[in-house]
């Protein structure tokens, strides 16, 4: 199952930018987003938004990325 794969590569790499991942399993950003969102609710996942500030809204983070949360850290969203 995708969601599965997309998990389990991302387990792999540390860190993977959702562009990266939209090429790598030929599907659009949005759709990476509403599939690793499930992972994110579950705290296995966590989101990283690069590009937000008082300025801007974070739902336009210029980059995303995604990495696991480990057993000893917190499940956290990254705003930078």
């Amino acid at each position: 199952m995708i969601l599965t794969e997309l998990k389990q590569y991302i387990d792999e790499q540390g860190r993977v930018e959702r562009i990266t991942l939209a090429k790598k399993f030929s599907m659009s950003e949005d759709g990476v987003d509403a599939m690793l969102e499930l992972w994110v609710k579950k705290g296995k996942l966590t989101r990283e938004l690069i590009g937000c500030d008082k300025t801007q809204c974070c739902q336009e983070a210029e980059r995303v990325w995604y990495r696991p949360v480990y057993q000893n850290e917190l499940m956290t969203t990254y705003i930078r």
